[in-house]
């Protein structure tokens, strides 16, 4: 994406993800934050070098201007900078950018070739468009948080520390601009994205809700295994979880692999309907095997050796540290300013003819007020002293701390 300019006026994940992953693939991305707090992600603990490390994963590569847009001067500028994008992401509530000029009518007149994409909770249209919403929000909305839960307790959010809906839609909101800057390519044509976290969880629920358009009942709760094959689900091991999954031509094996082929003609358990009635012994049986090893490891490897699909429950110290998972791959040191190199995950696509990687590290609010103003819009260092003086843009006192020690 390299020549592709992006201008984000976003906050948290959703959009900041649409913007880091194109900067991840070359894209110049400049993110303007509001005048004074700028993203309110900045403020999330822990902190890494005086830098949220929450907002620094999803801001990676990006440039920061902060603006206060509310002004009609900072209104202008940030028009300005839109008039000079190829691509424009944002997710405030829908129509509040429209109060500061920048609606999609008014930034095509400015710019025809730019493409909008807008992220909200709900979509632009309809009754719940206004109010406000979040990724617990559109997980319950979705249907997504109905089965997510144990028969009979209360549904479960999973998203607390993982943002499922925000990246499920930054992601649909990525391929929605890579197809529209496609088509701009063929039509000459700009357009607008209308993006959505309830949509696009809805979308990836998309086969229970095909079950049930079909007329087939709803389905259940899932808890830790499913609710059509058996075994499907989480096992407790010696000293963790594991998930093992069978699939009914994968009984047999799965019987051998666990040293009871004898299991694989006994009538209780041969068909996969037996064994679904038969569920809570089945997982006994599992779970009596596996806690017969010392650890988790010698019950993966004779699952591994049938070609069972198994894989421990690993947190997030288990995703770096452990071989299987490769994560390695992803992992890149970034620079701190007056620290040790800290490394984050860069978007997971692997080219055959392209590299991604991480571009730089987050930039301090408003780091970059000066550089981008005077190179994108030509403004004189007379103006943007003004600007700063009166408010229309800002940079946190840190700006000036590190550049005196001549660290950025």
């Amino acid at each position: 994406m390299a020549g592709v300019r992006v201008v984000e006026v976003s906050h948290y994940v959703a959009g900041p993800m649409i913007g880091r992953t194109m900067a991840d693939l070359g894209a110049a991305v400049t993110k303007i934050e509001l005048a004074k707090h700028g993203d309110g992600a900045r403020n999330n603990p822990p902190f890494i070098s005086g830098v949220s490390a929450a907002f620094a994963v999803q801001n990676l590569g990006k440039k920061s201007v902060c603006l206060d847009f509310k002004t009609p001067r900072g209104a202008q500028l940030a028009q300005a900078l839109a008039a000079r994008a190829d691509v424009f992401i944002e997710n405030f509530t829908p129509g509040v950018l429209a109060k500061y000029g920048l609606s999609y009518e008014e930034l095509s007149r400015l710019n025809p070739r730019l493409i909008m994409c807008s992220v909200s909770s709900y979509g632009q249209l309809g009754p719940y468009a206004q109010k406000p919403g979040n990724d617990p929000v559109a997980m319950a909305l979705s249907g997504v948080m109905s089965v997510n839960t144990h028969p009979g307790m209360a549904p479960v959010y999973t998203g607390a520390s993982v943002t499922i809906a925000d990246g499920v839609a930054g992601l649909h909101g990525f391929g929605a601009v890579c197809t529209a800057l496609y088509h701009r390519m063929v039509t000459g044509k700009g357009q607008f994205i209308d993006v959505s976290l309830a949509h696009a969880m809805a979308h990836i629920n998309h086969p229970a809700i095909a079950r049930y358009m079909a007329g087939s009942p709803l389905p259940l709760p899932l808890g830790s295994h499913g609710t059509t094959l058996c075994p499907f689900g989480v096992f407790k091991g010696t000293g963790g979880y594991i998930v093992v999954t069978v699939h009914a031509h994968e009984w047999e094996r799965f019987t051998q692999a666990i040293g009871k082929p004898e299991l694989a003609q006994d009538p209780r358990y041969a068909e996969q309907t037996e064994r679904m009635r038969n569920q809570a012994e089945v997982i006994k049986i599992v779970e009596d095997w596996m806690q017969t090893f010392p650890s988790m490891a010698e019950p993966l490897a004779a699952l591994e050796r049938f070609r069972i699909n198994c894989a421990p429950v690993l947190d997030a110290a288990g995703v770096v540290t452990d071989a299987r998972v490769g994560f390695e791959r992803l992992l890149q040191p970034v620079e701190v300013p007056g620290g040790q190199p800290h490394s984050y995950p860069k978007t997971p696509f692997f080219f055959s003819d392209s590299q991604v990687a991480i571009s730089g590290r987050a930039s301090l609010l408003g780091e970059d007020n000066e550089r981008i103003l005077a190179a994108e819009l030509g403004i004189s260092d007379k103006e943007l002293a003004e600007l700063a003086a009166a408010g229309v843009t800002y940079h946190e006192p840190m700006v000036d701390e590190m550049r005196a020690k001549k660290l950025i």
